[in-house]
């Protein structure tokens, strides 16, 4: 705590204030639940949960740890985890005396669970490896996240009536002296958390939002046949212009854009072959749609052109990344130090920033609703992970990331 001449009862850090971040999510969450969006309800649960899962990580890496914050994690443990969840369940027509019976004992069960575990912490399992000692009470998202989409397909009949012994025997399991896994790879629950959020969200914008004919064809196009379209000739554009690069072609642009503020690696030639191969393999991709006898939505010259900004949207949303790097001092080509908080930060804005470029690019320019752009912003990074992995396997490129 603070001095006594503080006016403030304790000083906050910067997990803290992280802690908290998932009260601002979970208001969100209980705001939207009650205008009728579930989906984007349950997304902000996910977002809410995922700085729960991180505080406790940057707590040890920063050394911040005190038990000021574990407390404060159990406070909003409360809201994040029974309270908000329970609600959801509630408002989905979970209102049957017994059913409401399972909430409240549900409540009950997780608040003695965090006051036992704000006592004792983790324990040790047989393994003798760090475990949660009776069951967290973040599994109420994650049953959630199953629940919810059972619902939409079947409706609530014998899903509720399963329901309300699942939410007893989790109760019971709670305030059990059983020993539960202990997850502690962020990578899994980044993947699990934020892309659970983001299918969430399009999920939402399906429900919610008015599409017109021609805006339907443009998502059932992303969905069935945006392979065809956007992935392939990304895909060939990027394997052409990194063999371009091998084979030392066109050596005349192999000027640096601006050394200073991207590095040397951002060149030119860089700008022209990505946005030319991808053109060609557009151009290419329209004969695939005549050989499977599909109807395509532009003639071969607009199909080059759209490849074309493809290639182009690609490279440039590259240069904010290379100019954040070159202002953390990290080489051309190379990647945070294993030991740098930035580390995580740059792996996933490698990931990211050309499929945000496209997604613009499809959304202002091609006429893309949102929907569809949400789609290719969250299959582009899982797509652009495999292909650069796949590239310095065969030594096109110098890493993996």
């Amino acid at each position: 705590m603070d001095s006594p001449h503080s006016f403030f009862l304790v000083r906050l850090n910067i997990v803290d204030w992280l802690t908290l971040s998932g009260v601002v999510w979970i208001s969100l969450s209980i705001g939207f639940m009650l205008s009728g969006h579930f989906a984007l309800a349950l997304s902000c649960m996910c977002l809410a949960m995922l700085c729960d899962a991180f505080d406790g990580l940057l707590a040890r890496h920063f050394k911040t740890e005190r038990p000021f914050g574990r407390y404060l994690d159990g406070f909003v443990d409360t809201l994040d985890y029974l309270v908000a969840p329970m609600l959801f369940l509630y408002l989905m027509g979970f209102t049957e005396p017994l059913q409401v019976i399972a909430l409240i004992t549900f409540i009950a069960a997780g608040i003695v669970r965090l006051a036992v575990f704000n006592e004792i912490g983790n324990v040790k399992n047989t393994e003798q490896s760090l475990a949660y000692l009776g069951l967290p009470v973040f599994w109420s998202v994650l049953l959630l996240l199953v629940v919810y989409p059972l619902y939409l397909w079947f409706g609530q009949g014998l899903l509720f009536d399963l329901l309300t012994l699942l939410l007893l025997a989790m109760s019971l399991a709670m305030v059990s002296r059983f020993t539960f896994h202990k997850f502690r790879s962020p990578k899994l629950m980044l993947a699990v958390l934020g892309g659970s959020a983001l299918i969430l969200l399009l999920l939402d914008i399906y429900q919610h939002q008015t599409l017109t004919t021609y805006q339907q064809q443009l998502t059932l196009s992303a969905l069935l046949l945006w392979p065809l379209q956007l992935i392939l000739p990304v895909i060939v554009g990027g394997v052409g212009h990194m063999w371009s690069v091998k084979q030392q072609h066109l050596p005349s642009l192999t000027q640096p854009i601006h050394a200073k503020w991207f590095g040397a690696n951002k060149t030119w030639r860089g700008v022209l072959l990505m946005s030319a191969y991808t053109g060609l393999a557009a151009w290419l991709s329209y004969l695939l749609w005549a050989l499977l006898d599909l109807n395509p939505p532009w003639n071969s010259l607009t199909f080059a052109l759209v490849g074309c900004g493809l290639g182009l949207a690609y490279t440039l949303a590259e240069l904010p990344n290379s100019w954040l790097k070159r202002r953390c001092n990290i080489p051309p080509g190379g990647a945070a130090d294993q030991n740098s908080a930035y580390r995580g930060l740059f792996i996933a804005l490698d990931q990211l920033d050309s499929t945000i470029g496209i997604s613009l690019f499809c959304g202002l320019m091609l006429g893309y609703p949102l929907s569809t752009c949400v789609i290719i912003l969250v299959a582009g990074p899982l797509t652009a992970l495999a292909i650069k992995r796949w590239l310095y396997h065969k030594q096109l490129k110098s890493s993996q990331f």
